[in-house]
């Protein structure tokens, strides 16, 4: 059973919450909000018989939402956040996926610049890196080298059939190889140009929304009586 006035007295403490979180970056601002609607949630599903006053408790228990907006904003100001060096990093996560792809595939996991998916998009296309391509590569370019002939042997290794494909059935199969060779070559390339425009879309998104933030908290000025 649920408090009679439950939904109204979370809705006004996140209220309370989110316009003393006003002055913190959305994306940690949304990240806190989430934790503190988890941690009510929690604390509602272990209590069987719901009361306004066990509703009370809990948000008394999460403090006050000054104190946690507060300390926030203490902790970001103490730990200002190098924006030039993790510029840095993604850049150099995207290079070194081209030329050295282990340290690439690190740096690109450690960053919050990309989703799972553009990780997993990044580490697995294709997969190695330009290591894989060195080592897969001249496995497909292989197969356009010659005629790919189909032949059968006797116990003692004398050949007893061997079919060839037609001249035609060869230069599709070499074209197909070749471009599928291409392909994967060129995917490292393709691979770090993707992560980048990710990356400034993120960027893009995030300016958008920092001014949206600073245009809403502008109060504008009282109009002046005329005498």
């Amino acid at each position: 059973m649920t408090a009679p006035h439950g939904d109204q007295i979370i809705a006004g403490y996140i209220a309370r919450l989110e316009a003393a979180l006003l002055p913190v970056p959305i994306a940690r601002r949304q990240e806190l909000i989430e934790e503190f609607r988890a941690h009510i949630a929690e604390a509602r599903s272990a209590i069987s018989n719901e009361s306004d006053a066990d509703l009370l408790n809990i948000l008394d228990r999460l403090g006050d939402p000054a104190d946690t907006a507060a300390a926030e904003i203490g902790r970001a100001e103490s730990n200002p956040p190098n924006h030039g060096t993790s510029r840095a990093l993604e850049i150099a996560a995207i290079v070194l996926l081209v030329l050295f792809w282990p340290v690439g595939v690190v740096l690109l996991w450690i960053s919050d610049a990309w989703t799972t998916r553009d990780k997993l998009i990044g580490t697995l296309v294709p997969p190695g890196g330009f290591l894989g391509v060195l080592f897969i590569g001249p496995l497909l370019l292989f197969g356009t080298l010659g005629p790919t002939c189909t032949t059968t042997t006797d116990e003692l290794g004398r050949v007893i059939s061997s079919t060839c494909p037609s001249d035609g059935q060869q230069l599709l199969m070499n074209i197909g190889f070749a471009l599928i060779a291409v392909i994967y070559l060129l995917s490292p390339i393709l691979s770090a140009v993707y992560l980048a425009i990710q990356l400034r879309r993120r960027r893009s998104r995030q300016n958008q929304i920092g001014q949206s933030d600073i245009t809403s908290t502008v109060v504008p000025a009282a109009p002046q009586e005329v005498s």
